[in-house]
């Protein structure tokens, strides 16, 4: 029975034909539904809620300093200002006496030449006395002439020095008048800085005191500083993962009801999802509405690339919610095209320094293709689906080794102990990865001779060829003895097989090691025919199949023809830093690497191992 049918069967027969089948409907789950609406409205706002006061909580730590430096910064600008203001103020009181000595300057000046006018009034009026006097009595004037010529000659005199007196004496009050006009002028320019400079540090006082109890929140904060090693952020606690469990829940009460409500329409699309998984015979819209109504009840379906065309034939562009794609760096970016087209997000995950996808399509091909399209350049980006992602994704680092853009890395590891994570993290990862936990896990012989013993290290069991060696294919019986004779030591301790994985480079030495596995279990832990080969076919391979994968020991078994006779299929190997990559990091606890390290010694990545494992020569009895 197909996957496909495995699964059809019990969902058309248990859940669209027996529970949607006797579900209340409409009418009964009209109450239900508007309770689950609003439950699910309260719930969503609940965590909107404390997910605002989370954000502003978090942008004010990560302000603090920032918000320390503004108080520095208005500190410095308050202390500034009232120095100048301090200094304004004492200006002023130096320019007010000024105005102040100007003033009795002008009252002086006034009562001078107030006093001068009075003295001109007296003058002119004792003029006019005289004038009238010698005109009341002409005979007295004429018989005494020069007398009345002296005495007019007299008051005329004393009148005009009060006039000249007067207007001295007023061009100098108008003098210290327009001084002390200026004096007023300056003094009210004086009077308006100065406002300007308080109104500007009342200001600056508002804005410190906002920022001294911004600071003072954000002390109030008892959120620890986040750690590479921490299993969760601080702010994520109790209270929000609640309320986000609680939004889960209500939707899923909320779909619920709503599939109750409606469970004769939903019998019938999903009858006709069923038939349109396992028929092409319907339009377009059916197949839309029959995909949409099952992923309201199912969201998630796995799927591979190959099956995408097949599965969702006739559905258009973005018609979807989101695609996950795991592994996506061994995905050709054409495979996934078709999936991309029909989702509106897509998130991949993915390694681009573990194995490469595996592209029939020749290089010139590609570049022919594109200059076809006008494509001016096919970047690293069209290498795989990861590459692709992370070239669209603004989030990220440069690598720089290879100038290639990682977009949003994963840069924590827990799988490998040392010296496995060392190893990949500075032949692979350019040493950007962080390792969380100890450098060692215990990794001991549960039973047999040494129980409680731990394993040997990891290391390089070197296997120089013989003199009778041939070298006609990559596999090289010296190392079967080698594994063969190690394997038994670990399953003769208690090693449980499933927790060793043998992998090689070449599919030859990999179809060997799978015999030598195979008879290593006969030999060492009484297993039959059937098991051993189910056994070895599962632990035994190639590095290709063994992505993905992990266990505790992992013996890395090279092959390749000795001497030059083997230097392409070694340069093959060390080609990328993928396949070593891969190889190492599915050891968690030891890795064994058996090969000729003469011949293994000098490659860009190999030597990289060799430098980090210790060496032990295989002596064969």
């Amino acid at each position: 029975m197909s996957n496909k049918n495995r699964f059809l069967w019990p969902f058309k027969n248990e859940f669209i034909y027996k529970s949607l089948k006797y579900m209340p409907g409409e009418r009964g789950s009209r109450t239900n539904w508007a309770k689950a609406r609003n439950d699910f409205n309260a719930a969503l706002k609940k965590e909107e809620s404390i997910r605002a006061r989370k954000i502003a909580q978090y942008n004010l730590m990560r302000s603090y300093t920032g918000l320390c430096n503004q108080r520095s910064n208005l500190l410095a600008e308050l202390k500034t200002l009232n120095e100048q203001l301090h200094g304004m103020k004492a200006s002023r009181s130096r320019y007010v006496g000024q105005v102040q000595s100007v003033e009795r300057q002008m009252s002086d000046a006034g009562q001078a030449a107030n006093n001068a006018q009075a003295a001109w009034e007296q003058a002119d009026g004792i003029c006019q006395v005289h004038l009238s006097y010698w005109k009341a009595h002409p005979l007295r004037s004429f018989f005494h002439s020069r007398e009345r010529q002296q005495d007019e000659l007299k008051v005329r005199t004393d009148l005009e020095q009060a006039r000249r007196a007067k207007q001295h004496f007023d061009e100098q009050a108008g003098a210290v008048h327009q001084r002390l006009q200026s004096f007023y002028r300056g003094l009210e320019v004086g009077d308006q800085k100065l406002g300007e400079c308080q109104k500007q540090i009342a200001t600056l006082t508002g804005q410190l005191a906002t920022v001294e109890r911004q600071i003072a929140e954000a002390e109030q904060i008892q959120w620890p500083r986040p750690d590479i090693s921490d299993d969760h952020v601080a702010w994520m606690d109790q209270e929000w993962s609640k309320a986000r469990t609680e939004v889960y829940i209500k939707a899923l009460a909320l779909h619920q009801q709503a599939v109750m409500g409606a469970s004769r329409q939903f019998m019938c699309n999903l009858s006709l999802a069923c038939a349109v998984m396992q028929s092409n015979g319907f339009t377009d819209d059916e197949k839309l509405v029959a995909w949409q109504t099952f992923f309201l009840v199912i969201p998630v379906v796995s799927s591979s690339f190959a099956s995408i065309s097949r599965m969702f034939s006739g559905i258009g562009k973005e018609a979807l919610g989101w695609a996950i794609v795991d592994e996506a760096g061994q995905a050709l970016p054409q495979a996934a095209a078709g999936l991309l087209q029909r989702v509106k997000h897509a998130v991949a995950v993915g390694d681009p320094m573990q194995l490469q996808p595996v592209d029939t399509m020749s290089k010139p091909m590609r570049e022919l293709l594109a200059s076809t399209h006008h494509l001016q350049h096919l970047g690293p980006e069209s290498e795989n689906m990861q590459a692709l992602v992370d070239y669209q994704t603004p989030c990220g680092l440069l690598d720089e080794t290879d100038d290639h853009w990682l977009g949003m890395p994963l840069v924590v590891h827990r799988r490998c102990d040392e010296p496995m994570f060392s190893i990949c993290n500075d032949m692979a990862y350019s040493g950007r990865m962080v390792r969380v936990g100890p450098e060692h896990q215990p990794c001991a012989y549960p039973s047999g001779p040494h129980a409680g013993d731990e394993l040997p290290a990891s290391c390089w069991y070197d296997v120089p060829p013989n003199s009778d060696e041939t070298g006609r294919t990559r596999w090289r019986p010296q190392e079967g003895y080698e594994l063969h004779k190690r394997l038994c030591g670990l399953f003769q301790g208690g090693i449980d097989p499933t927790n060793i994985l043998v992998i090689a480079p070449f599919r030859a030495v990999a179809n060997q090691v799978r015999d030598t596995f195979a008879d290593a279990l006969r030999q060492c832990t009484g297993c039959n025919d059937s098991e051993a080969s189910r056994l070895a076919s599962s632990q035994a391979g190639t590095v290709h199949t063994s992505q993905g994968r992990e266990a505790d020991v992992v013996f890395i078994v090279l092959g390749s023809r000795a001497g030059k006779r083997g230097e392409g299929s070694r340069s093959w190997v060390n080609g990328s830093p993928n396949l070593l990559n891969v190889a190492v990091s599915r050891a968690k606890r030891r890795v064994y690497v058996v090969g000729n390290l003469a011949d293994w010694k000098n490659g860009p990545f190999t030597s990289r191992i060799a430098k980090d494992l210790p060496v032990e020569t295989s002596i064969r009895a």
